[in-house]
């Protein structure tokens, strides 16, 4: 109890089991038993986690990519591959979402599940994010058109760290005007911690800027954070994206939530992407529910060179929508406290 309040205090534990002799100190002992213990936060806090020689072989391993991190912008090991975005009625690239890869010297591959988490520790992926913009641009410019006149676009995904900064709309515009890039042929793709009320009214200053140059915003990995249905107007969006494991399932009841999502969103006039398409089967049911438009293997892997033949698959007619006028964002509608 302090000042009449009730703290309830929990721990996250690390230990070191090692006799302590000649050939370890006790100062080596406890720095194992913190980085055990900085293993258990990262675990979710409130364990014990006991000391073993690959927590230690995984810090030095964290600790040399961080170093190599800081000259990847500028050392040729980036690289970025493109997975196509077909639309559902014709099986036409309608867009390729550009996604970063790492080769660091002496490390070969590196995973983005395990370099990008590192980089959002620090000020890197700012630098990362940077150059994915300027090449995705750089490369997409040269994209030709399809035999509607349309070239496809290209989608970058855009870290939250980006978003808040108060110079990123002016990143993005430098980067379409030295690449020649029309600005409606760029998606920034934005995860649903843009939902977070720590950050929403910068995000939303940063995207409300973006939003009259044309450049489109998608929220990807749309029902697995922080985002519902009813928050959809609060940000000028012009797509939802949604997550693959919604794709995936066999839970009947998944179709229709699916369903629900697709109908709501093209009620707040927002086009609906699905990603994790595997299988015909599955690309025709989605384009059944109305889906706009689909991503995954059945349609291509991500690959150094944007494959821009379209894809032939049997479609179904989709179920006609009413629209509203496109984006129902409203710099006066009142955020949700």
């Amino acid at each position: 109890m302090i000042r009449g309040r009730t703290l309830r205090l929990g721990a996250s534990l690390g230990v070191d089991l090692t006799r302590i002799d000649a050939d370890l100190s006790l100062p080596a002992a406890i720095s194992r038993a913190d980085l055990a213990a900085s293993e258990a936060k990262r675990l979710g806090r409130g364990r014990v986690v006991v000391y073993q020689p690959q927590l230690y072989d995984q810090q030095q391993r964290k600790l040399a990519l961080g170093v190599a991190l800081n000259t990847a912008h500028r050392d040729d090991s980036l690289r970025l591959n493109f997975q196509p975005v077909v639309r559902a009625s014709d099986g036409q690239p309608a867009a390729f979402e550009a996604l970063l890869r790492w080769q660091p010297s002496g490390f070969g591959p590196v995973s983005p599940d395990e370099f990008i988490p590192l980089a959002e520790e620090s000020d890197h992926i700012l630098r990362l994010g940077d150059w994915a913009l300027r090449q995705a641009c750089l490369t997409a410019v040269n994209w030709p058109a399809d035999s509607t006149g349309q070239a496809p676009r290209v989608a970058v995904n855009t870290s939250i760290r980006q978003l808040v900064r108060a110079d990123f709309a002016d990143s993005v515009a430098a980067a379409l005007a030295a690449s020649g890039l029309p600005p409606a042929r760029l998606v920034l793709e934005v995860t649903e911690t843009v939902f977070d009320d720590n950050n929403l009214h910068r995000i939303r200053d940063t995207l409300a800027t973006l939003h009259p140059l044309g450049v489109e915003i998608h929220l990807d990995d749309f029902g697995t954070g922080y985002s519902s249905l009813s928050r959809l107007c609060e940000l000028p969006l012009h797509a939802i994206k949604i997550d693959k494991h919604f794709v995936l399932s066999t839970d009947p009841r998944v179709q229709a939530v699916i369903e629900g999502a697709v109908h709501i969103a093209h009620r707040f006039g927002l086009r609906v992407i699905a990603e994790g398409v595997e299988s015909a089967a599955s690309a025709s049911q989605l384009a059944q529910l109305g889906v706009d438009e689909l991503q995954g293997y059945f349609f291509g892997r991500p690959q150094p060179h944007a494959q821009l033949a379209p894809v032939a698959w049997p479609t179904l007619p989709s179920p006609s929508a009413t629209p509203l006028p496109l984006g129902c964002f409203s710099p006066d509608l009142p955020l949700r406290g």
